[in-house]
This record gives structure tokens, C-alpha cells and sequence, in this order.
């Protein structure tokens, strides 16, 4: 749940941009993998310290607004979904 949070939190960052890294780290600021987020083509994409893909997820805007995020296991199982409110940019 608390990558899910993070997850979304850098998704509003990297709305400006078209393909974004994030690394992850733990309380102890040890790399714990990173996160590629591709706001174009809708996709993240998370990987541990040795480039493994540990899961996907989808970006979308749903008419209602804000930004929606689900999140799947390697497998296909669905692991988490969140949306967010946005502001409009200025």
C-alpha cells in the first residue's frame, strides 16, 4: 500500500513530463528498486535494485477527473488502485 501512495504522488510529478525515473528508498535510505512512469503511453513500470520487474500498472484520467492508478503483480493480479484529485494546471 505505501508504494501505491508513492506511486501516485510521483505520477502528479511527472505529469509534465512524457517518461520519468523514480527510485525508491526505505526509511534507512537504502535503494530499494525504481519506478518507471510513462505518463504517454499510460504505463509504470516498477523494478527491484537488480532491474527485475517486480509489477505494472496503468495511468488514466477518468472523466470524473483526477488521476487513477492501478497497480498488477507480475502474474496479472490487480494489487492496488487509487485516484486522486488534481488541480488544473495553470
Amino acid at each position: 500500500m505505501k508504494h501505491l501512495i508513492t506511486l501516485v504522488a510521483c505520477v502528479l510529478l511527472a505529469q509534465a513530463q512524457d517518461s520519468v525515473r523514480v527510485d525508491l528508498f526505505d526509511r534507512h535510505s537504502q535503494r530499494q528498486g525504481y519506478l518507471v512512469i510513462d505518463r504517454k503511453a499510460g504505463r509504470v513500470d516498477s523494478f527491484d535494485n537488480d532491474s527485475r520487474r517486480q509489477g505494472c500498472g496503468t495511468i488514466t484520467t477518468p472523466s470524473s477527473g483526477g488521476t487513477r492508478v492501478d497497480t498488477f503483480a507480475p502474474g496479472g493480479a490487480r494489487t492496488g488502485s487509487r485516484t486522486t484529485a488534481t488541480t488544473p494546471r495553470r
